[in-house]
C-alpha cells in the first residue's frame, strides 16, 4: 500500500518540476521577445529619427538652422543691450533736462554767493568754515494727515553770523510785490478779477510782462505769484521744525531775491519779513552787514552739524 503512496507523490513532484521548468523556459522566452521587440522599436524609432532628420535637412540644412540660432542668439544679445542702453540714455536725458531746468535765477544766484564768500575770504572777513553755501536741498515735513512732504530751498547759506535761506525769483517784466487791495491804487480791478474773494490786507505778486509779436505790436501778459513772502517763510519754518529734532533751536532768516535784469520792481508791501533784494549789490550789503551787526554766534561746531542734518536729509552722497 505504502508503494502505492510513494508512486502518487513521485508523479506529483515530477509534475511540478515540469511545470517550474516550463514556467522558466515561458519566462525566458517572454524575456527574449521582449528584448528583441524593444530592440526592433528603438532600432525603428532611430530610423525614423534619421529618416526625419534627412527630410528636415532637405528644407533647413543643418548648418542653416545653426546660423539662425547663433542669429537669434546675437538679437537677443543685441536686444538686451539696446535695452540698456536706451536705459542709461533715458536717465542721461532726465538728468539733463534737471540740469536745465534749476532755472537761471537759481545759477545766477549761487554764482553771486560763491564770488562774495570768496571775497570775503580774501579781505579775512570770514575763514572758509565760517561759511557754507547749499544750493538746491530739500526740507522734509510731516503733514496733518501723516504723509511726508519736501519743501525746496534755493540756496541756504549756514553762516557764523546766521542762517539764511533765499528764494531766487528770476522774473522778467514790471513786479508789484506784495501787492494789496488796500494800496493798489490803478490796480485794484487786476486783484479783484484774479481773486474776488482776497481781503484787503492779503498780499499779492503781480507781474506785468511786455513783449514784441511777429507784427511788432506789443502785447502785455499779466501773471499772479500769490504770495512768495509766505512761501519762503513757510520754507523757514520746516527748516526750524527740522533742526529742532535735533535739539538746534536755530532762527532762520528769509530772503527773496529778484535777480532778472530786464525789470522794474516795486516793493508795496508793509511787512519786514521776509529781507527783499531786487540786486547784487543789496543782497551781497546785507549778508555782509549781518558780519558786524548780527548777534548770533555760531560756532564751527554749531556750522558743522547743521550742515550734516541737511546733507544726511538729502542723501547726498559722499
Amino acid at each position: 500500500m505504502w508503494i502505492y503512496y510513494i508512486s502518487i507523490i513521485c508523479i506529483l513532484i515530477m509534475i511540478l518540476i515540469y511545470i517550474v521548468v516550463k514556467h522558466k523556459q515561458e519566462r525566458k522566452r517572454t524575456g527574449k521577445m521582449f528584448e528583441d521587440a524593444k530592440g526592433e522599436m528603438t532600432a525603428a524609432l532611430e530610423k525614423q529619427n534619421e529618416n526625419f532628420n534627412r527630410e528636415i535637412e532637405k528644407f533647413y540644412p543643418k548648418e542653416v538652422v545653426i546660423e539662425a540660432l547663433n542669429k537669434l542668439k546675437e538679437e537677443k544679445n543685441n536686444t538686451i543691450i539696446e535695452y540698456e542702453q536706451k536705459i542709461f540714455d533715458l536717465n542721461s536725458y532726465i538728468k539733463n533736462i534737471e540740469a536745465r531746468f534749476r532755472n537761471f535765477g537759481e545759477i545766477n544766484t549761487h554764482k553771486i554767493l560763491t564770488d562774495l564768500k570768496k571775497d570775503l575770504i580774501n579781505r579775512n572777513k570770514i575763514t572758509s568754515s565760517q561759511m557754507r553755501i547749499l544750493s538746491n536741498v530739500f526740507v522734509p515735513f510731516r503733514a496733518n494727515n501723516g504723509e511726508v512732504h519736501s519743501r525746496q530751498i534755493d540756496h541756504l547759506i549756514i553762516m557764523n553770523k546766521g542762517i539764511y535761506i533765499i528764494e531766487s525769483k528770476y522774473w522778467r517784466g514790471n513786479i508789484m510785490y506784495g501787492l494789496c487791495k488796500k494800496h493798489s491804487m490803478d490796480f485794484g480791478f487786476i486783484l479783484d478779477s484774479l481773486y474776488p474773494e482776497i481781503n484787503d490786507t492779503e498780499e499779492k505778486t503781480i507781474v506785468f510782462i511786455d513783449s514784441n509779436s511777429e507784427t511788432n505790436d506789443r502785447e502785455m501778459k499779466v501773471v499772479s505769484y500769490d504770495d512768495p513772502a509766505k512761501q519762503v517763510k513757510k520754507t523757514a519754518w520746516t527748516l526750524n521744525q527740522l533742526l529742532k529734532e535735533y535739539n538746534m533751536n536755530i532762527f532762520i532768516t528769509p530772503i527773496i531775491y529778484f535777480g532778472h535784469k530786464e525789470k522794474k520792481f516795486k516793493d508795496f508791501t508793509e511787512t519786514n519779513s521776509p529781507q527783499v533784494f531786487d540786486n547784487e549789490n543789496d543782497l551781497c550789503n546785507f549778508l555782509e552787514s549781518q558780519l558786524l551787526n548780527s548777534t548770533m554766534d555760531y560756532s564751527i561746531e554749531e556750522l558743522e552739524a547743521i550742515n550734516k542734518i541737511v546733507e544726511k536729509v538729502n542723501y547726498f552722497p559722499k
